[in-house]
């Protein structure tokens, strides 16, 4: 999957950290974290992503926030897991769109 990382880490280098905590926050509540949690429900495995190691350090070191790169490695492990295994889900579609576009996803469902 192909990630604009150098976007990424732009808009996510000049937030401060409560937007960061604020964004997390909506991933963890209904309906994206029920929707994500139900795709991972359908995808096994655990293995890492190919870039998952260089896109945790990248937005580690730019936001200082560790956590949200750890939600974003999950993201990639669990959007290559899904390709690998041929799961299709619009939920996939959406997260791999923000990260080519160099977004974190945290909003689904909504009108």
């Amino acid at each position: 999957m192909k990630i604009d990382l150098d976007a990424l880490v732009r808009n996510l280098g000049g937030c401060k950290q409560v937007a960061l905590d604020a964004l997390l926050d909506r991933r963890d509540q209904d309906p994206f974290d029920g929707a994500w949690q139900d795709l991972r429900a359908r995808v096994s495995g655990s293995e890492r992503a190919a870039q998952a190691e260089s896109v945790f350090v990248a937005v580690s070191d730019a936001t200082q926030h560790h956590e949200i790169a750890s939600y974003i490695t999950d993201d990639l492990d669990l959007i290559e897991a899904a390709e690998r295994q041929g799961v299709e889900d619009v939920l996939l579609d959406y997260m791999r769109e923000c990260y080519q576009r160099g977004l974190v996803p945290h909003r689904w469902g909504e009108g």
